[in-house]
């Protein structure tokens, strides 16, 4: 499903190996990170600006919105994103406020895939 999308749009280390297929898509169009390491020239990569620590899902979701201009954004695996009231794993410790940046998500019209 994520594969008949224009363009499929991964975060940090990619599609690994350990991912089901028929899930997650076997496209790469474009990787995107907040840090440069993750750049290991496979694939055009969007080094993300993060001034505001954001998630970088957040971050890859306006920077898609600012260079393809797509008529909509699908995500698949933004569980702390598309649904911030289930719990957080425990011993879990996150800097971004998961309410505010679903907001953001929701008001770009971001839906979830899966």
């Amino acid at each position: 499903m994520i594969d008949s999308y224009d363009a499929v749009i991964r975060l940090k280390r990619g599609l690994l190996e350990t991912y089901d297929r028929k899930h997650w898509g076997s496209r790469t169009d474009y990787l995107c990170a907040c840090s440069p390491r993750f750049d290991h020239g496979h694939f055009p990569f969007w080094l993300l600006a993060n001034e505001d620590k954001r998630t970088t899902g957040l971050c890859a979701v306006l920077e898609a919105k600012k260079r393809l201009a797509p008529d909509e954004i699908a995500v698949i695996g933004f569980d702390r994103l598309m649904r911030p009231e289930r719990e957080d794993p425990p011993n879990t410790w996150l800097a971004h406020d998961k309410w505010a940046e679903h907001a953001v998500m929701m008001e770009l019209g971001v839906k979830e895939l899966g």
